[in-house]
């Protein structure tokens, strides 16, 4: 007698639910409960995909269907409140030439 496979074979959140899963991705980290550290790690992914759909992935299992959505990692750039543009712009044109002069690499010999 061969298999039949699984009892409660689930095909899993995708293609079908992709739509309400994007909807729910895009929308506030904070309707979600994440508010101090609002990005999207594999395991807040893997919680929402459980919550919305009853599917439960390993965080490498949601890499894995997030690459094949489309998606891919992205680490937000930090910067300081108090950066001046106008300013670093000055010190590379000014200051930056002078510094970069004096770590010429050494000539052999």
């Amino acid at each position: 007698m061969a298999s039949k496979g699984r009892e409660d074979h689930r095909v899993g959140c995708c293609p079908s639910g992709c739509g309400a899963w994007r909807r729910n991705w895009i929308a506030d980290r904070a309707a979600h409960g994440w508010v101090e550290d609002r990005r999207w790690t594999l395991t807040r992914v893997t919680a929402l995909i459980a919550e919305l759909f009853g599917v439960r992935y390993t965080p490498r299992g949601v890499a894995y269907l997030l690459r094949r959505m489309g998606w891919s990692p992205r680490v937000p750039v930090h910067r300081a409140a108090e950066r001046d543009e106008e300013e670093i712009a000055t010190w590379v044109k000014e200051v930056w030439p002078n510094v970069k002069e004096l770590w010429r690499p050494v000539e052999p010999g």
